[in-house]
């Protein structure tokens, strides 16, 4: 699970972001500096996570931390995904 939820915030990356390189090569860590994200590019990626994974990201818990690891944000998804109702 944690793999595919791992390819899937990549592959979620290198859309948002317009990027053409391969989701795997994507570093896993320091992702705001090394994929030169700014605050529109956030915006654009967190709406994606909302929408592909059926989320609300809370404003209170929204930090630049959030988006600068896969291992981060898959944590942060999960967790999200677990507290939905059925």
């Amino acid at each position: 699970m944690a793999e595919v939820l791992d390819l899937q915030l990549r592959e979620l990356y290198v859309r948002a972001l317009r990027l053409h390189v391969k989701p795997v090569d994507l570093p896993r860590e320091n992702l705001l500096s090394c994929l030169d994200i700014d605050s529109v590019k956030a915006v654009e990626i967190l709406i994606n996570i909302e929408t592909t994974f059926g989320i609300e990201i809370d404003p209170e818990q929204l930090s630049a931390g959030i988006l600068d690891s896969f291992e981060g944000l898959a944590r942060y998804v999960a967790a999200k995904q677990s507290a939905l109702p059925v």
